[in-house]
């Protein structure tokens, strides 16, 4: 966890250092008579410095297949932890809304609409 916070801490003071180095820059220059750099020049190496991060947290991520993450929850006061689990796919209900009122909670075990499980 102490990575993933000093990564965080860096790439959001990246900016602040890239425009503290631009305003030097910047005042060095005019006081000798040279050009300031242009805005181009920063927007590329920010979009640079943006698609490197993009790729190296790409490369972080698990790339298994058919993996679930399954939250922490509360079983009987007793905290469980967040685990990887295998996906269960149920492909004959692909599409099909879990319940037919928008907002109600979805309730485990209910037979799709029209089939019952009585018999007569």
């Amino acid at each position: 966890m102490a990575r993933t916070v000093v990564i965080q801490l860096i790439l959001f003071l990246l900016p602040f250092l890239a425009y503290a180095i631009y305003r030097l820059l910047i005042t060095d220059a005019e006081a000798d008579g040279r050009p300031a750099w242009p805005i181009r020049v920063l927007f590329g190496v920010g979009a640079a410095l943006t698609l490197a991060g993009w790729a190296f947290k790409a490369s972080q991520e698990t790339k298994e297949r058919d993996l679930c993450i399954e939250p922490p929850r509360y079983e009987d006061g007793v905290l469980i932890p967040q685990r990887t689990v295998p996906c269960e796919r149920d492909l004959t209900r692909v599409g099909a809304p879990v319940t037919e009122t928008p907002g109600e909670a979805a309730v485990e075990d209910t037979p799709p609409a029209g089939e019952d499980d009585s018999s007569d």
